[in-house]
């Protein structure tokens, strides 16, 4: 660090240089450097006030007492008007224009959406992903026995909560009657059980 400030040509430059050290250490966010100088003033005189910063130039206590004392006066008549509008004004105070409230209803907007997305999204995701977890076993439009996965719903705007996995080439209209509303009742299923279903009905294996 001595070596840095020694070599540096101003404080700038030292500040520059301490910064990239730190970063060439391994440093690489909060690294904050504050420089001054302390300048050497010359000796004070024990009688006279201690000189400043800007060096026997200053003005001192005394002289800066007699600059004042030497100002004129403000004339009287000057002072009245101001002192009767100082009273006016007091006669006639005027209220502060009210705060806006735009940033406040911002605030409470954003707040309002927060809360809206921290309760959403969790319900959102945990219904996808039950919705992947889910299958039942319907009909295509050709009439087939089809696995699906997913919810037996269809949302507005054409929306579907499912999608076919299989097509079985079995025809609804071949398994008993008796057995048919039970097959086709979109009841949820594991994957396993579904698929046990309909390779069972395409093996002929599902009986009345």
């Amino acid at each position: 660090v001595a070596a840095l400030l020694r070599g540096a040509a101003s404080l700038r430059h030292a500040g520059r240089a301490l910064v990239a050290a730190a970063n060439g250490a391994g440093g690489r966010d909060n690294n904050t450097v504050v420089l001054f100088r302390l300048e050497e003033v010359a000796e004070a005189d024990p009688v006279a006030d201690q000189p400043t910063t800007a060096g026997r130039t200053a003005l001192s206590t005394a002289e800066v007492r007699a600059a004042v004392a030497r100002t004129p006066a403000a004339p009287a008549q000057a002072a009245a008007p101001a002192r009767a509008e100082q009273q006016s004004r007091r006669l006639n105070p005027t209220r502060p224009a009210p705060a806006p409230q735009a940033p406040r209803r911002r605030r409470r907007r954003v707040m309002a959406f927060v809360v809206l997305a921290l309760i959403v999204i969790p319900l959102a995701f945990g219904a996808y992903i039950a919705n992947q977890a889910v299958y039942f076993v319907g009909t295509d439009d050709q009439g087939l026995v089809t696995l699906y996965r997913g919810l037996p719903y269809s949302l507005p705007a054409g929306i579907d909560l499912f999608k076919p996995t299989y097509v079985s080439g079995v025809p609804i209209l071949t398994v008993p009657a008796s057995r048919r509303k039970r097959l086709i009742d979109h009841q949820l299923r594991s994957h396993d059980d579904a698929s046990d279903l309909v390779r069972a009905l395409e093996l002929g294996r599902v009986a009345s």
